[in-house]
């Protein structure tokens, strides 16, 4: 969707700077499985290189609408719902990315594999709420969605909860960068929400 937003001249411009060839993207994505890799990795520095060129991406504490970070980070995986969640603690900050499963290098072939959260603040809320067990906040979930109200869901109470279940799970130290969602800078800890544009394990 990012790489579909980006001007064609742009684009051109972009990839010759990296040392791209457009080509690959117009190719069909019935060949073999290194070159459809070889297209997605291209795609997402083309992605990066413009948005930094556009100075869109800050730390987790700033106020830009995309962060990047290399953090030690827990994370779980909630095929009932689609959901793929990362959580990490830096200083005063903690900050969680939620995505779709679907994504996951190992999932996208997985026919019966649902997408029912995507990358809204709703969807991700719902379903750590309904996945970890987060009561009471599960009661007001279901009693606002009962009487057709907005859920008033205290969101940070979502992700440091979440942060508190996680922790000693599976973990291992990344890189990503995403697209931010939800920021309390006011209270203690700050909380950062965000959905990534791309995580992998850092060297």
């Amino acid at each position: 969707m990012l790489f579909a937003e980006i001007d064609d001249k742009e684009k051109s411009k972009l990839a010759f700077e990296l040392g791209i060839n457009l080509g690959i993207f117009r190719a069909t994505m019935q060949r073999e499985q290194i070159q459809a890799e070889e297209t997605q990795y291209s795609k997402l520095n083309l992605i990066l290189k413009s948005l930094e060129k556009q100075n869109q991406i800050g730390t987790v504490e700033s106020s830009k609408p995309y962060f990047k970070a290399t953090a030690n980070m827990c994370w779980g995986e909630f095929p009932d719902t689609g959901l793929i969640y990362f959580t990490g603690e830096e200083q005063d900050n903690i900050f969680g990315l939620g995505g779709s499963l679907k994504h996951v290098i190992g999932y996208q072939n997985i026919k019966e594999l649902q997408e029912k959260t995507g990358s809204r603040v709703a969807g991700i809320e719902k379903s750590l709420i309904e996945k970890l067990g987060l009561e009471p906040l599960r009661k007001d979930l279901i009693s606002d969605i009962n009487e057709l109200k907005k859920p008033k869901i205290d969101l940070q109470s979502i992700i440091e909860q979440t942060h508190e279940r996680l922790t000693g799970g599976e973990s291992g130290k990344v890189d990503f960068v995403a697209r931010r969602l939800y920021q309390d800078s006011e209270n203690a800890p700050k909380i950062v929400l965000g959905t990534p544009i791309y995580v992998c394990y850092a060297d």
